[in-house]
């Protein structure tokens, strides 16, 4: 499991929330743990700072664990002052990526991990381009890698232009498109709880679920990333991404083998045959709200904070279920779930004050539930409702990354997002996007 490869891992928006909330405390508990060894460096790149040393004082708060360690890790972590719009800092960013070349007396691997707002990745891989960082050094054994966050674009048509760019100086198997819902533990136990028990395939289709629910509800706002929340929504933010991603891992047939080609193709296959709507579809089956918070901090903007969508999958074995996504901030309690709902069509069911379910929850805290029921006497077959729990290892802060990032330096993509996945994800949305923007649906406030 260690690994001790030379590498610089080069994080374009270091000083944003995702990178130091999230992504390098994942990298430096990969450290901590020993997993990754000495040989790597890692250079930050934004506008905030300009020398090593603030950003190593500032990136310290959000590190923790064993002080000594985190002393060793920050003496690895450099920084190079830039506008992600400026081709000059690029070459600043090339002269200092060479140096530490320099240093390590080696030819390294490369990790770009692009932790930024959609509308930059365009100006991010034209410049990557131009300065070559994809040319550093070569090596037999040495590697160049790219990471983008969620969401993938801005659209379908933002994202077909970013993938362009992408496969000028990447090829697949080097693109790792990161969604961290991918990284959580639960989804995981959904993929091995209906691929490992065979007692449940029979099941697992239109004759006998309702419905299923998907929900990513928050209690937490956006205070710390208004800027970024009012160009992109509750939709693009969760719904796009998230929400699709786990109906697909619910929906999609059993893949052939345990590998991502194979996995990405059975998610593809589901969410090209979600049912796209027009706009009465729309109008009908879809729900936008804005926090009164929001609206206070954001006066006059018609970005939706809570959405509620009902689709539909166009497979024989999904015929008439229901499948509702809804997410949001700012809700009175924080309820993160995968809720599988299923028919009322036994004997006993007039009995029953509510269906069967099995719930996959990720908030408040990871777990697996069946709500079943049974006879407590012979005498009158009166059912009484229970609830089998499966407790999951609780998802902390930084545990998707964690995974996620390790899953990188080896070369495994299976819980990542494939590109055709998302063009058919965006397919889905942008009708729904441009609606709301026309106001079709009109923005309600809670």
């Amino acid at each position: 499991m260690k690994m001790d490869l030379p590498l610089v891992f080069t994080i374009f928006g270091a000083t944003g929330d995702l990178a130091t909330s999230k992504i390098f405390p994942g990298i430096f508990n990969l450290f901590c743990d020993g997993i990754i060894g000495d040989n790597f460096k890692i250079i930050g790149f934004a506008r905030r700072f300009e020398t090593d040393k603030e950003f190593r004082n500032y990136l310290s708060s959000y590190l923790y664990g064993d002080e000594q360690k985190k002393i060793e890790f920050l003496k690895k972590v450099k920084f190079c002052k830039g506008d992600v719009t400026n081709f000059n800092d690029y070459v600043k960013l090339k002269e200092k990526i060479q140096n530490e070349v320099e240093i390590m007396k080696t030819c390294p691997s490369f990790l770009y991990y692009l932790s930024l707002t959609p509308k930059f990745y365009e100006d991010v891989l034209r410049n990557i381009d131009k300065v070559q960082l994809t040319k550093i050094c070569n090596a037999p054994s040495n590697w160049y890698r790219i990471a983008i966050e969620k969401p993938f674009g801005e659209s379908l048509e933002s994202d077909e232009k970013i993938e362009k760019l992408l496969r000028k100086l990447f090829v697949d198997d080097q693109i790792y498109r990161v969604d961290h819902y991918l990284g959580k533990r639960i989804l995981h136990s959904l993929f091995t709880f209906r691929f490992s028990n065979s007692i449940f395939d029979g099941v697992w289709n239109k004759n006998f679920i309702e419905r299923v629910e998907l929900k990513i509800l928050e209690t937490e706002g956006v205070e710390n990333r208004v800027s970024f929340y009012d160009t992109v929504g509750a939709l693009r933010d969760v719904g796009q991404n998230h929400l699709l991603q786990m109906l697909s891992f619910v929906a999609m047939d059993e893949p052939q083998n345990f590998n991502h080609e194979e996995i990405s193709r059975e998610k593809h296959k589901v969410l090209k045959n979600l049912n796209k709507m027009n706009k009465k579809d729309i109008v009908k089956n879809t729900i936008r709200k804005q926090s009164k918070i929001y609206s206070k901090l954001v006066p006059n903007s018609k970005t939706e904070t809570y959405f509620k969508i009902l689709a539909s999958i166009n497979l024989p074995r999904w015929k008439g279920v229901d499948f509702v996504l809804e997410g949001g901030k700012y809700w009175k309690e924080d309820r993160k779930e995968i809720r599988v709902i299923f028919k009322n069509n036994n004997l006993f069911d007039k009995q029953k004050k509510s269906p069967n379910e099995i719930i996959f929850q990720i908030q408040p805290k990871p777990k697996i539930i069946t709500k079943f029921y049974k006879t407590e006497s012979i005498f009158n077959y009166q059912l009484t409702p229970y609830e089998f729990e499966i407790e999951e290892f609780n998802d902390n802060l930084y545990s998707e990354y964690y995974f996620l990032i390790y899953k990188m330096m080896i070369g495994e993509r299976i819980f990542f997002v494939g590109n055709d996945e998302i063009l058919e994800m965006w397919k889905f949305t942008d009708n729904i996007i441009k609606a709301w923007q026309n106001n079709l649906v009109p923005l309600e406030y809670y």
